[in-house]
């Protein structure tokens, strides 16, 4: 009964596929040269897959979310117990990834508060500060 199923895998009809296929295309190439070029050897073979599911889901959302949510499908059919610690597993990534979003936004808009109030507090101690000399009158 799987197998007779035609996976919704492939691009949406409202997603351009020429360019993003290209685009795509494009980043998984350059991340091969940039990061595997000057790498060791398990690297090589570890950054161009990498690379490429970045790329595609980057470009390619929908279609990328087809084949996640087909893939999980298969798994939870498959291996339901591994499909459970793997969903379990990326729960609490997802949880740590905000909780250090939510702290850098925190942290970014403190320093902005302080660095506001400094320029503010430098403005108004310049304002009332007298000047070391007198301007001259004369205009050369």
């Amino acid at each position: 009964m799987m197998q007779n199923e035609k996976p919704a895998v492939y691009p949406q009809p409202d997603q351009p596929i020429i360019a993003t296929e290209t685009s795509s295309d494009l980043e998984h190439k350059v991340g091969q040269i940039v990061w595997a070029r000057l790498s060791t050897f398990p690297i090589r073979w570890i950054v161009p897959p990498t690379v490429f599911a970045l790329s595609m889901s980057y470009f390619l959302p929908k279609t990328t979310e087809n084949t996640v949510e087909y893939y999980e499908k298969i798994e939870k059919q498959k291996c339901p117990a591994f499909a459970e610690k793997r969903s379990a597993g990326w729960e609490r990534v997802k949880r740590f990834f905000e909780t250090g979003a939510s702290h850098f936004q925190s942290t970014t808009m403190m320093a902005k508060d302080k660095i506001v109030a400094g320029i503010q507090s430098l403005d108004r101690s310049s304002s009332s500060a007298q000047p070391l000399t007198q301007p001259s009158s004369k205009l050369i």
